[in-house]
């Protein structure tokens, strides 16, 4: 008999309405409840203000109802935001009152003298780098 493996771990919310899950529903709905009321208080005299509001809360319920940023859906963005600026921040490394001391050292120039360029010798500290460097130069 075959044998398939079962994927784990889906998440997919039940479509409700349409093609649309009960939360998504509820945030474009919303607004569009909201924009009723504001037509009867406040489209009569002011439309134009109307019209910028309306766009406004539909944009917004749509960017809650549709909107990923990085994986992540628009709400849990927006929370893990609120949680991030309400938690206190913790500073792990603060740069104390040192002064940084620079030596000033001038170029001078292998022409200056006449000699013209001159093959630079390679000082070493160590015995150990003198062997890496003449292995690696088969000298």
């Amino acid at each position: 008999m075959a044998q398939f493996q079962t994927p784990q771990f889906i998440e997919r919310e039940a479509k409700i309405i349409g093609p649309l899950s009960f939360k998504q529903a509820a945030y474009i709905g919303l607004p569009l409840a909201v924009n009723f009321v504001l037509w009867f208080l406040i489209a009569a005299d002011y439309f134009i203000f109307f019209v910028l509001i309306a766009f406004l809360l539909e944009g917004a319920g749509i960017a809650l109802a549709f909107g990923k940023v990085e994986g992540r859906t628009f709400p849990q963005l927006l929370m893990n935001v609120l949680f991030f600026l309400s938690k206190p921040k913790t500073y792990v490394w603060e740069r104390g009152n040192t002064k940084l001391h620079f030596k000033k050292e001038e170029y001078v120039s292998p022409h200056a003298n006449g000699e013209g360029p001159q093959k630079a010798e390679l000082v070493r500290k160590s015995r150990v780098a003198d062997l890496a460097v003449k292995v690696q130069t088969k000298k």
